[in-house]
């Protein structure tokens, strides 16, 4: 019976301490649960946030696109007229960079890569390059435009 009554005695000793460590680490445990179910949430609420951004960001992409796209048509036909309705213009003097001049000058006709021209010694072809920024923005030319 003294065994029974060690054992016993071992046995409630252990559940003391066993309860003791259990209600020391219990509310810590429950405090990380509670944190972790929080974390988790913000978590999904984070996923479901970039899965749209990332949906409007195609969009968006897609309307640049189409915008860009209109923009170059635009450009395109604005430059075909500009160009088309140069021909024949006197212009005068026409000065390039480097200062070099033509006298009497007369548009024959615009290019891609630049204007040809009449003037009083004969004809010339001037490259956009050579002309001042005025005639260039005039003709919508970028360096690297063809």
């Amino acid at each position: 019976m003294q065994l029974a009554d060690e054992e016993l005695q071992t046995l409630k000793s252990s559940y003391e301490e066993s309860s003791l460590l259990l209600a020391e680490r219990s509310p810590k445990s429950l405090d990380a649960a509670a944190a972790r179910v929080k974390l988790d949430y913000q978590q999904e609420s984070l996923s479901q946030r970039h899965y749209e951004l990332v949906e409007k960001r195609g969009l968006v992409l897609a309307e640049i696109r189409a915008i860009e796209q209109d923009f170059s048509s635009h450009r395109a036909e604005y430059q075909r007229r500009m160009r088309l309705a140069a021909r024949g213009e006197k212009i005068g003097t026409l000065t390039l960079r480097g200062d070099r001049r033509y006298h009497e000058a007369e548009i024959i006709r615009v290019t891609g890569v630049g204007i040809e021209i009449r003037h009083q010694h004969g004809m010339a072809r001037v490259m956009f390059a050579d002309l001042d920024a005025e005639w260039q923005e005039r003709f919508q030319w970028r360096d690297g435009d063809s």
